[in-house]
């Protein structure tokens, strides 16, 4: 025997006409004050959205300026354990031996270790010092930036 099937593209379609329906007769009412539409609109605005982002941009960029004026510090710290330290031959002469014959002497310690620290600082840099001075003023740049364009997505 042969079975009919419904495809599913048409149960899918009469089960979206239903929900359709359903939602036609109750429609839901979203009421939203001017405020709050300039609001989402600035949220959604991608030149807003981008203005932001230079804000942060320039936030950083100003963080970097100043982290080129700090002083910077380094520091290693090494070790080493020689389990059998180097053997040297020496000419058994130097110390009365027969001639042609080799002493073995092993030179060193069986343990060394090192500590270093460096510390940097920048004297005179003419880009950075215009830099922190500029900080300021870049950010004010931006944020005016960010409100030049608020107002011409409203508009």
């Amino acid at each position: 025997m042969h079975e009919r099937r419904i495809p599913r593209l048409v149960l899918l379609m009469g089960l979206a006409l239903i929900s359709f329906l359903t939602n036609a007769q109750n429609p839901a009412k979203h009421e939203f004050s001017i405020q709050q539409c300039v609001d989402y609109a600035n949220r959604n605005n991608v030149q807003v959205k981008n203005a932001l982002l230079n804000i942060q941009v320039q936030n950083q960029t100003n963080r970097d300026i100043t982290a080129a004026a700090l002083p910077t510090v380094t520091g290693n710290v090494s070790g080493n354990d020689y389990l059998q330290l180097p053997v040297s031959l020496l000419p058994g002469e130097f110390f009365g031996g027969a001639a042609g014959t080799f002493i073995p002497v092993r030179f060193g310690v069986k343990y060394n270790a090192s500590a270093t620290v460096q510390v940097q600082q920048l004297l005179f840099d003419g880009q950075v010092f215009i830099g922190l001075q500029a900080r300021r003023t870049s950010i004010e740049f931006q944020t005016k930036n960010k409100e030049v364009t608020e107002e011409m997505s409203i508009t």
